[in-house]
């Protein structure tokens, strides 16, 4: 019986062993990569889920004219599920970006025709599922799509520096900058959307981005619906984590119909966001405009704190007939719902160049434009669904503060017809939020002024009170930058000095930073005014989202080698125990 037993177990753990190296799981590596001739060769015969570590820099340059694009890793169908490191050798300690590749042109030929023709998982990385990429720095990548490149009908789709779709994927320490530039404005049949500065899509939950960086600018002309928009990632779906990054991406969407859910680091977020800050202008050029926002743009079910921005939001008119419509837009978020702490919107301005007596703007506000408990993800041309009226606040932990625990800059320009207003408490009463009279419990977005002088060549604004796990250890995170006109905090690791523009801020240019707090006029014919605007449930017209355009989720094929080894190994116990009954009956 022990012979017998012991054939049984040695036979099940090379039939285990077998099927683990079929299926890839114990996969050859790591592999190092010096040259692009080493790069390539691997390409040719790629492992899809090994481990990948760059030992030098690499310029795309010096292979341009043999391989013309480069042609991402990963698709829908054979995803990327391995690891990529660029590799920190340790020189220059804890701001290591590891090595980068530069000069890379993506190609614009990733095209699939068909009922449903689809432009889209562009990026160095096409398609990731459960994939690890870390310290990777890509310099002034390249990536142009027109009207040459399309046909009449489809979507372009999950474009991003980076990836283009992430599927439970972690990128950490990873740096992107260049130019996306989509021109297909003479092609109404084409839809533009989830398009990111380094991600396109975060698809599913369990997805993060930690310590990275964009750096550039994202241009789109389109003629046809154009949503989804954002200087770090396009979409973030639920509970992907957004920490310990910046945005320097510049945004400029012009479309003939609908722009909706563009922002500074995620055009949609639902998610949690921590130390975060965008340094660039977002413009946006439409009919209608819905969810724009200095740092997202629709954030359902989203936690932020201790993120800033100080680039413009504009919001322009397009010429053209047609319905006109310019709603939720704010400095830091256009539509909010979840918890705000600690967060500053320092724009410039906030300006949004629709004719508000004319009903063509509402929802603008300084911090966010509204904040949604009920968020419906639906496009412009779906009416609006009324706010139901909150409770009052009551004792509890979302009471955690008797001051504004988020802020804009008092000299803010812009025309706002819908801010929260912190009222302070009288006794025995809790403080309150409020939006047209109806009270919201405090700990969600209560706001409030601050001048240039508390913020400018300062560190302990961003740093935040201690009023939540989140907050703590965020001391070890800043420093102040040094370039003149942006003398603000960034982050530790940034080896560069950042040349962005807040000299807006500047408090010797503006009187001290105090600020007026008063608007400036901006819109045809519209008086000066802050005053609130007309009631919520008013109706707005649109089209709905066509789901179909939604790719289904991802799964990774094949196996996982450790099931089956424990499979076996309960097969192997199971046998031996019933050749040992047997063996006992026979006796």
């Amino acid at each position: 019986m022990v012979n017998i037993s012991k054939s049984v177990l040695m036979i099940s753990i090379a039939l285990a062993v077998f099927l683990c190296m079929m299926n890839g799981a114990a996969a050859a590596g790591p592999y190092y990569i010096d040259s692009w001739e080493t790069f390539y060769d691997l390409l040719d015969n790629f492992d899809l889920d090994g481990d990948y570590i760059l030992t030098a820099d690499l310029d795309f340059n010096e292979i341009v004219e043999e391989v013309g694009y480069w042609y991402p890793i990963g698709t829908l169908q054979e995803q990327f599920t391995g690891t990529f490191d660029g590799y920190c050798d340790g020189i220059c300690g804890d701001s290591c970006q590891g090595h980068k590749i530069s000069n890379l042109i993506l190609t614009n030929e990733n095209y699939v025709a068909g009922p449903a023709p689809f432009f889209g998982n562009i990026g160095f990385f096409g398609v990731t599922y459960g994939a690890t990429i870390s310290n990777l720095t890509l310099e002034n990548v390249m990536l142009t799509i027109n009207e040459e490149n399309v046909e009449n009908t489809g979507l372009i789709s999950h474009i991003g520096l980076l990836a283009g779709l992430l599927d439970w994927t972690d990128l950490i320490n990873c740096h992107t900058s260049g130019e996306i530039s989509i021109s297909v404005a003479d092609k109404p049949g084409i839809t533009v959307m989830t398009i990111g500065g380094m991600v396109g899509e975060s698809f599913s939950g369990g997805n993060k981005i930690e310590n990275c960086s964009s750096e550039g600018r994202i241009s789109i002309e389109s003629a046809n619906y154009t949503a989804w928009i954002g200087g770090l990632a396009g979409l973030g779906r639920p509970y992907l984590t957004i920490e310990n990054c910046y945005s320097a991406m510049k945004i400029d969407v012009n479309t003939s119909t609908t722009a909706e859910n563009v922002g500074g680091i995620a055009g949609s977020f639902f998610g949690y966001m921590n130390n975060c800050y965008m340094a660039e202008d977002i413009t946006i050029t439409a009919k209608r405009a819905r969810g724009v926002g200095g740092i997202g743009g629709l954030c359902p079910g989203a936690t932020m704190s201790n993120c800033y921005v100080t680039g413009d939001v504009i919001v322009k008119k397009a010429t053209g007939v047609g319905t006109y419509l310019a709603t939720r837009v704010g400095g830091i978020a256009g539509s909010f719902y979840g918890e705000m702490v600690n967060c500053y919107a320092l724009n410039e301005k906030v300006e949004v160049n629709f004719d508000f007596d004319a009903g063509e703007a509402n929802f603008i506000g300084r911090v966010i434009g509204v904040y949604e408990p009920q968020i419906i993800q639906t496009s412009i041309e779906v009416p609006f669904v009324a706010l139901a009226a909150a409770a009052p606040p009551t004792a509890g932990p979302e009471v955690i503060s008797n001051e504004p625990i988020n802020y804009y800059w008092s000299g803010i320009k812009g025309r706002f017809t819908y801010e929260w207003v912190y009222e302070a408490p009288t006794a025995g009463v809790m403080p309150l939020v409020v939006a047209f009279a109806e009270p919201i419990s405090v700990g969600l977005i209560m706001e409030g002024p601050i001048p240039s002088s508390a913020v400018w060549n300062k560190m302990d604004w961003i740093k935040g009170p201690d009023i939540r796990p989140m907050m703590r250890g965020a001391e070890e995170m800043w420093k102040m930058n040094d370039y003149k006109d942006f003398i603000l905090p960034v982050f530790a690791w940034q080896q560069k000095t950042l040349v962005a523009d807040a000299s807006h801020l500047k408090p010797a240019d503006n009187g001290g930073g105090n600020g007026t707090g008063q608007a400036t006029v901006v819109g045809p014919g519209s008086p000066t005014s802050d005053a609130r605007v007309v009631d919520p449930r008013s109706g707005e017209e649109s089209q709905p989202i066509n789901e179909t355009l939604i790719p289904e989720p991802i799964t990774k094929t094949g196996p996982n080698c450790w099931l089956l080894l424990l499979i076996f190994i309960l097969l192997i116990i199971a046998v031996a125990y019933w050749l040992y009954r047997r063996r006992q009956e026979e006796t």
